[in-house]
């Protein structure tokens, strides 16, 4: 199992990569047909089959499935959900872009950042968290002050976003 908690939400990929979420749904954050402010217990995210990766963010979420696809939902004033525009989404919704696949995700307070199968970053969402841009954007975006390195990981928090970078590959140390 895989669990994820964003800011009073929570979900967890099941091992048959179903997602169960809970919490506030503050913005339509879980992604369930609900009009519920919050639910106490687990519920089945129907829109969402074959997920191997979720995020959760301050009012938006994010998964990524089995075909490296990239889903988005909740609120969306800053663009963080990635379908170019600010509009917020109550259930999942595939971003489109350029046939990207994508591997890692991580939502942030009001930004998104994602990790393709080649390495390259992309962010998106508020102004003040994008590292080239000094305006919000509506959809993913590279970076390129990282294209020559090897990410290993992200992480983002409310104002925030830190790369893991591999300065070294290990297997070309050991061989010398």
């Amino acid at each position: 199992m895989i669990s994820a908690c964003g800011h009073d939400n929570s979900a967890v990929i099941t091992s048959e990569c179903k997602v169960y979420v809970w919490g506030s749904n503050t913005s339509n954050k879980l992604g369930i047909k609900s009009q519920n402010p919050y639910e106490f217990a687990p519920k089945l995210l129907e829109e969402l089959h074959s997920i191997e990766k979720i995020s959760l963010g301050h009012n938006h979420s994010a998964a990524i499935n089995t075909n490296k696809e990239l889903f988005t939902w909740g609120h969306g004033f800053f663009g963080q959900l990635g379908h170019g525009g600010t509009n917020s989404i109550s259930t999942p919704k595939k971003v489109e872009y350029m046939y990207t696949k994508f591997h890692k995700v991580k939502c942030g307070y009001y930004h998104t950042c994602a990790i393709d199968n080649k390495k390259k970053i992309y962010i998106w969402g508020r102004k003040k968290y994008n590292l080239s841009s000094d305006k919000d954007k509506d959809k993913p975006e590279p970076i390129d002050e990282f294209k020559n390195q090897s990410i290993n990981s992200i992480q983002v928090g409310q104002g925030f976003t830190v790369f893991l970078v591999c300065l070294f590959q290990l297997d070309k140390f050991l061989l010398k």
